[in-house]
């Protein structure tokens, strides 16, 4: 396995459960630490069809660096969302925001970033809103219901 790739990689072509009358959504980046909530994450976006593919991180420097490749060699393989933990070391959600920030200026990217987190404070909800790439506060853990919803919000907006 490269360094910089990701931990979780799935494709996703059918499921029973699909979301019916919506396009797809083709790729989302998952980025937190905790391996077991990555595990869940991507087997919920799995069973509902959330999307075809699923990359998921443990290091938000790993995240960005793939990012960073992905938008300089295969653009059109680039998320269309991000869900991003707050509280991770090294790098922790707002550092993320802030190197995204570089990226989505030199790459001119458009992703929606959802910050996926267990904070109960109010002020990380509202300090996520003081981001204009961050969409909404989702916190954890993913739930089918908040992935229609987003899905819903994603395809109202396009």
């Amino acid at each position: 396995m490269n360094f910089f790739e990701p931990i979780f990689e799935v494709s996703i072509f059918a499921s029973k459960n699909r979301i019916k009358n919506m396009g797809d959504i083709k790729r989302v980046y998952l980025v937190d630490d905790d391996e077991i909530n990555n595990f869940i994450c991507v087997n919920i976006i799995q069973k509902i069809g959330f999307a075809q593919r699923v990359d998921s991180f443990e290091k938000g420097r790993d995240a960005l660096d793939f990012l960073e490749k992905t938008a300089a060699q295969t653009p059109n393989e680039l998320p269309e969302i991000i869900f991003l933990d707050i509280n991770m070391p090294i790098m922790n959600g707002w550092d993320f925001l802030e190197e995204y920030s570089e990226l989505k200026a030199k790459y001119n990217l458009n992703i929606d970033l959802y910050m996926l987190s267990s904070s109960i404070y109010q002020a990380d909800v509202d300090k996520s809103k003081s981001y204009g790439d961050v969409v909404d506060f989702v916190t954890k853990p993913l739930r089918e219901e908040s992935l229609n919803a987003i899905k819903e919000k994603f395809f109202k907006e396009a």
